[in-house]
């Protein structure tokens, strides 16, 4: 919808996904727990990769149209705050941790405005800093040894230091960063 919305600012595709939004975010209040289990709308995976993609876009191309209320645009940027919150407490491991993390980074450094905001980009940094030393093994293999999960881990972590050039965070990345991964990428 933000795609097409985009190409023709056609206010049907707005109306739409606000009809669809609102829907959503009524329907799937924030679990208070990790919710992992298969077909659950709080998966920790599905969480981080709404924030760090889809809704970031979502929220660009719709916060202009005439066809979202104020009301609504405070409860998208309110369900940005519970899925942030959500992922602080809640990270799992391997490839999913890759995603809650890049989610999370893109709540915190599209929304300063939020008091947890550095925190957040702070964690996610640190933990990724972290775990891209855990999850590649000598041989540049990440440790699900899957092809797919290789290049799911990569553009996650990657993800970070994309989304702090473009939000002006970049002098809070560790030196260094993305080093680990240069043999991710041999492999």
């Amino acid at each position: 919808l933000g795609h097409a919305y985009f190409a023709t600012r056609d206010e049907r595709y707005a109306q739409t996904f606000d009809r669809e939004m609102v829907s959503w975010i009524a329907q799937c209040p924030p679990a208070n727990h990790v919710a992992n289990d298969p077909g659950s709308s709080w998966r920790t995976i599905e969480a981080g990769i709404r924030m760090g993609s889809s809704w970031p876009f979502a929220f660009a191309a719709f916060r202009q149209s005439p066809s979202i209320s104020n009301t609504d645009l405070l409860l998208f940027v309110s369900s940005f705050l519970d899925h942030a919150r959500y992922l602080r407490a809640n990270n799992t491991r391997l490839n999913f941790l890759t995603m809650e993390m890049s989610g999370l980074y893109a709540v915190g450094a599209l929304f300063p405005e939020f008091k947890d905001a550095a925190d957040w980009r702070s964690f996610a940094v640190t933990t990724l800093t972290r775990e891209s030393h855990r999850q590649f093994l000598p041989d540049g293999a990440q440790a699900e040894l899957s092809t797919e999960y290789q290049n799911v881990a990569l553009s996650h972590f990657l993800q970070i230091p994309q989304i702090a050039s473009w939000t002006g965070h970049v002098s809070e990345l560790p030196p260094g960063y993305t080093m680990p991964l240069k043999k991710g990428y041999e492999f």
